[in-house]
């Protein structure tokens, strides 16, 4: 008989036969170390394994909401007109950043993977996450070891209820704000309206001009062409831990200054009441998923996937995010039927509070339309859609909410879309305003000198970036001339985590711009942060550290680059390390640009500009 053990903690004896490792940076290398059997990285994962995870993940998704029981779908049961509640559910949004559900997904199949290599009749886990212990039984038998606490239904109950309670509250004092600083207009704007989130994704500077994270000078390409643009958004103060919190009422009367519109000065108290009493799609939830018609959708291989989706599903229907999305649906539709736009511009693509404000727009009678705000791949699965259950609806006639037409920022994220199930039409290959400082491929940067210069850049999943930065400190350890330099995603400080303060006097935390970042350094290393696409572009290569469970890096899917999955082999490579080590060449760069950026001529904004803009 052959076990296989599979480890997220150490354990307690090293095992005899095959190991499958899950575990962080320097344990792994530890155990790998005193291994006496064949040892397996997860992070060595194979891509086929890796595609049918996704489709699994996102086959289940899709299923869930369009799952028939009794003659009607979830989503029928979830709907108030055409709008059904289940498209602003987590689940149905793929969030792989939040949700960990494609993290396991992408376990089972490694592990599946090792079972059938290694011939094993059972399996012993070391920490593993009992949900997914769960699903494994369905295939052969499962020793648990030091399997971590998960907490039972009622504490699911508990804290979504506390998670309503406190949208309650906030929408509140939102509305109070509103109320105070930020009236309604009662009269048409301009046909072009900016939608974002007051004060963190647009702001008014120290000059009192607004400055847009995302749209940057798509306004004032509009102007350009005549066209006046407003700026409707969502109230969400102090949101950037960037700035310094100065409240909501101060952030509301800085909107009313700024000529900004803030949404909840549509919505009263009745809407926010209505919103968190209602309690029909937990209800249409509940009644469900017992049901052999509806746990159908959970099947996979002969695998019962549900306890995967468990949790977080019975908490999307019970906490704040339903209250949430349909206050901005609904004060999307009465913004629009006041302002009488032509068109209204998300940057979030086919984010939850972007499908709310779609849908509250196409109802008052205006048109849609998203820039895409940021590189994405495959398994970055919040972006993809099912062309026939999600896009166009079937069988229930309830398709999700997307906009009327996507600007798409490359090559590669155009064909995306377009397996989404947009028309042709509907896509328009233009380059992303955020992303106009992108210039030409410029040469290999040399730096004389001994030692390497490494920049970190971590991107916004905090739990994934830690083994990044562990990583790295284990691979540099002892290594001359090795300087490691953080630099902090901006809505998630890696260096506030417990993680970074056994390392605080060996990695640098930067303070500067990410242009003074990647001209002092000779490497970015990265998961899947866009700096590191940034970086290759300016001639400095990237190296990534592969992740445990989902890889979003469009980079490593676009390019040939450097991919690590042991401190050892890292700790080599940085040994041996010369300048432009790992960087495609020109022929290659020029592509990457094409496929992830389309133009490198700061013409984004421009060309939205003229596409949005005929008058």
């Amino acid at each position: 008989m052959t076990r296989l053990t599979v480890c997220w903690t150490t354990p307690s004896a090293i095992p005899e036969g095959p190991l499958l490792s899950f575990l962080p940076p320097a344990a792994e290398e530890t155990l790998a170390s005193r291994s006496r059997g064949s040892f397996l990285r997860a992070r060595d994962m194979r891509p086929d394994d890796r595609a049918a995870a996704r489709a699994d993940y996102l086959g289940a998704c899709a299923r869930i909401g369009a799952a028939r029981v009794g003659g009607r779908t979830l989503r029928e049961e979830c709907s108030d007109g055409e709008v059904s509640a289940w498209w602003f559910h987590p689940t149905s949004f793929k969030d792989c950043e939040s949700d960990p559900a494609l993290g396991r997904l992408l376990a089972l199949r490694a592990i599946l993977r090792a079972i059938a290599d290694a011939g094993a009749s059972e399996v012993e886990t070391w920490g593993a996450p009992r949900d997914l212990a769960r699903v494994l039984r369905g295939r052969l038998p499962v020793i648990e070891r030091a399997a971590p606490w998960a907490s039972p239904e009622p504490v699911w109950w508990l804290r979504a209820a506390a998670s309503r309670a406190f949208t309650f509250v906030q929408a509140l004092l939102d509305l109070a704000a509103c109320a105070a600083a930020a009236p309604r207009p009662s009269v048409p704007g301009p046909k072009v309206q900016l939608l974002g989130f007051w004060d963190w994704s647009v702001r008014a500077d120290e000059g009192g001009r607004l400055s847009d994270r995302y749209f940057k000078a798509l306004p004032d390409e509009l102007a350009a062409l005549g066209a006046s643009t407003g700026r409707l958004c969502w109230l969400d103060a102090d949101k950037d831990p960037a700035r310094p919190p100065r409240g909501r009422l101060a952030a509301a009367r800085g909107a009313a200054a700024s000529g900004v519109v803030l949404l909840q000065s549509f919505l009263d108290i009745g809407d926010v009441l209505e919103a968190v009493s209602d309690i029909k799609p937990l209800s249409a939830y509940l009644r469900r998923r017992g049901e052999p018609g509806f746990r159908a959708a959970f099947s996979a291989d002969g695998l019962d996937l549900f306890p995967l989706f468990e949790e977080r599903l019975l908490r999307g229907f019970l906490d704040g995010g339903l209250p949430r999305c349909e206050l901005i649906r609904k004060s999307a539709q009465r913004a629009c039927a006041t302002l009488k736009p032509s068109v209204c511009v998300h940057f979030l693509e086919h984010f939850l509070p972007a499908r709310a404000a779609f849908a509250g727009a196409r109802a008052a009678g205006a048109g849609t339309a998203a820039v895409q705000h940021a590189s994405f791949c495959r398994e970055k699965t919040f972006y993809f859609l099912d062309p026939a259950l999600e896009f166009r609806g079937e069988p229930d006639g309830r398709p999700v909410p997307v906009p009327d037409r996507i600007f798409a920022m490359g090559r590669l994220s155009a064909g995306y879309f377009l397996e989404c199930g947009y028309p042709s039409e509907r896509i328009v290959a233009s380059g992303s305003p955020r992303y106009d400082h992108v210039r030409p491929p410029a040469p290999a940067k040399r730096r004389s000198g001994p030692g390497v210069r490494v920049l970190l850049a971590p991107a916004l999943d905090l739990g994934t970036e830690a083994a990044l930065l562990e990583a790295a400190a284990a691979a540099s350890a002892g290594l001359p001339g090795v300087e490691l330099r953080l630099r902090n995603h901006p809505f998630g400080p890696l260096s506030e985590r417990p993680e970074f303060e056994p390392l605080k006097d060996r990695v640098a935390v930067s303070t500067g711009t990410l242009d003074e970042d990647l001209s002092w350094a000779d490497l970015a290393m990265f998961t899947y942060s866009t700096v590191a696409e940034e970086a290759v572009l300016k001639g400095v290569p990237a190296w990534q550290w592969r992740p445990v469970s989902y890889d979003a890096s469009a980079l490593a899917e676009a390019a040939d680059i450097p991919r690590f999955s042991s401190v050892a082999a890292l700790r080599a490579a940085l040994s041996r390390f010369q300048p432009g080590d790992g960087l495609p060449d020109d022929a290659a760069r020029a592509r990457l640009v094409e496929d992830l950026f389309l133009m490198d001529d700061g013409g984004a904004a421009r060309r939205v500009a003229n596409s949005l803009y005929l008058p």
